[in-house]
C-alpha cells in the first residue's frame, strides 16, 4: 500500500506529535477539526473545518487521503466503517472504535475473550441501586461510576461509597466497576500490525489528586507484575477487530491485573518514547499507516513525563514559568501544544526527562514541579 496523504479525524495534540513524526517519512497530512487554532493546524497540509461526527465531513476528509486514522474517538466511527466497506482504509478498524467508544460494550467485549477486569454492571437511568448489586465486588465501601460515552482524561468517572448509592437514581445510564485497591496503574502501548505485534515497555502512571489525569508516569515500571501486564495488554489488543496502536490501561494490586481501559490511538502514557525509545508511539502509528509491519521499539534511556495542566480559577491566556531555566538543561524538553488559552485542568504540554538513571530523574522532576507552573500571561 503506497500512501503519501494521511486523513486525521482531530487535531488536538496527539494528531501535532502524529504529523511530526510522519513528515520525517515523506507523508503530508489532512486533519479534520471543528477549531481552526487546534494544535495540529500548526503542521497539517490542509485542515478541514468540519465535525468529527458528520459523514458528509469525514467523506471529504476521506476523498483526499490515502487513508484515514483518527487521534481522538469521539468521531463517528459508523461513517468510518462505511468508507471502510468502500475500500477506503482505515487503521484502527472502525469496528475496534465502536467497542471501544462505549466502556459498557468495551467490558462486555473483553469479557467475553476472557480478558481480566474489574467486576461491573451497568446501571440503567433512573433506576434505583440495590444492595444485592454490589454482592460481586471486593472493595464492599467504594465504587466507581462511569459515563458510559464521553468521558475522558478523568471527565465522567467518579469514585462513590456504597452507602450513599443505594436508592440513588441518575439520569443516564452508568458503568458501575470495583473500587480495585490497593492498586497501581499502569500503561502499555502495542503496535499491531498484519503479520506482527510489538510493544514498549511498562509504564507506570501516577495520576494527579484532584483531576484524574495523569500527573507524571515513569519508564520503565519496577514491578514484578511486568510479564502479567504485558500478557493482559497482548491479549486485549489480540482480541479487537483490525490494525492500529492500542494503549491498554491496567490496575494492578500485587497479586492481580485488571485491565482498565484501552485508547486506540496515540496516548499521553506514550510521550517520552519520542526521546527515550528508537521508535516512538507516533513512529509506530506511521509505519502502520504505510502498510508496514510496525517496528520493535527499544528503550535506550529511562524516562518521566509530567502534564502541564490549567490551573484552576481562571481562563486565559498564559505563559510557563521555568521555561528558560528549562531550555538550558540537558535532556530535558518542554513541549507546549500551542492552545490558545488555559482553562482548568487542560492538558497544555508536558515536561519529559530522560537519562540513565530513575531515582535520579524521579528527583530532578520533583524540583521541576516547584519551579515549572503554568501562569497568566
Amino acid at each position: 500500500m503506497k500512501t503519501n496523504k494521511v486523513g486525521v479525524l482531530g487535531g488536538g495534540q496527539l494528531g501535532r506529535m502524529l504529523i511530526e513524526s510522519g513528515k520525517k517519512m515523506g507523508l503530508t497530512y489532512h486533519v479534520l477539526e471543528s477549531h481552526v487554532d487546534c494544535p495540529a493546524a500548526m503542521g497539517a497540509e490542509k485542515l478541514e473545518l468540519g465535525s468529527l461526527q458528520s459523514a458528509t465531513d469525514i467523506e471529504k476528509l476521506a476523498e483526499e487521503a490515502d487513508v484515514l486514522t483518527i487521534e481522538i474517538e469521539k468521531v463517528n466511527a459508523k461513517a468510518l466503517q462505511a468508507l471502510k466497506e468502500k475500500g477506503k482504509v482505515v487503521i484502527p478498524d472502525p469496528q475496534s472504535i465502536l467497542i471501544i467508544q462505549n466502556k459498557a460494550r468495551q467490558r462486555q467485549y473483553l469479557a467475553q475473550h476472557s480478558i481480566s477486569q474489574p467486576a461491573f454492571f451497568v446501571q440503567k437511568a433512573h433506576q434505583s441501586f440495590e444492595s444485592h448489586q454490589f454482592v460481586q465486588f471486593s472493595n464492599r465501601q467504594k465504587v466507581v461510576l462511569k459515563f458510559l460515552e464521553g468521558g475522558y482524561d478523568g471527565k465522567g468517572v467518579q469514585i462513590w461509597p456504597i452507602q450513599e448509592l443505594e436508592a440513588q437514581s441518575f439520569e443516564q445510564d452508568l458503568l458501575v466497576e470495583d473500587c480495585i485497591q490497593p492498586l497501581e496503574e499502569y500503561a502499555i502501548l502495542v503496535a499491531k500490525g498484519k503479520e506482527k505485534m510489538t510493544s514498549f515497555p511498562i509504564v507506570k502512571m501516577v495520576v494527579h489528586e484532584k483531576g484524574n489525569l495523569l500527573d507524571h508516569l515513569e519508564m520503565p515500571a519496577q514491578t514484578h507484575q511486568a510479564e502479567d501486564l504485558k500478557k493482559t495488554a497482548l491479549a486485549a489488543v489480540e482480541a479487537l477487530p483490525g490494525l492500529g496502536l492500542f494503549a491498554v490501561e491496567m490496575f494492578a494490586d500485587g497479586s492481580n491485573v485488571y485491565l482498565n481501559e484501552i485508547a486506540p490511538r496515540p496516548h499521553n502514557s506514550g510521550h517520552q518514547s519520542i526521546h527515550n525509545c528508537t521508535y516512538s508511539q507516533y513512529d509506530q502509528l506511521n509505519f502502520l499507516l504505510q502498510g508496514q509491519n510496525p517496528k520493535l521499539p527499544k528503550m535506550h534511556s529511562a524516562s518521566v513525563m509530567m502534564n502541564l495542566l490549567g490551573p484552576e480559577g481562571w481562563e486565559g491566556n498564559y505563559f510557563y514559568q521555568g521555561q528558560e531555566e528549562i531550555n538550558q538543561m540537558q535532556q530535558v524538553h518542554l513541549y507546549d501544544y500551542g492552545k490558545s488559552i488555559s482553562k482548568p485542568q487542560r492538558k497544555l504540554g508536558h515536561l519529559t526527562l530522560w537519562g540513565d538513571d530513575l531515582l535520579t530523574l524521579r528527583k530532578t522532576l520533583k524540583e521541576l514541579k516547584q519551579k515549572v507552573k503554568v501562569l497568566p500571561a
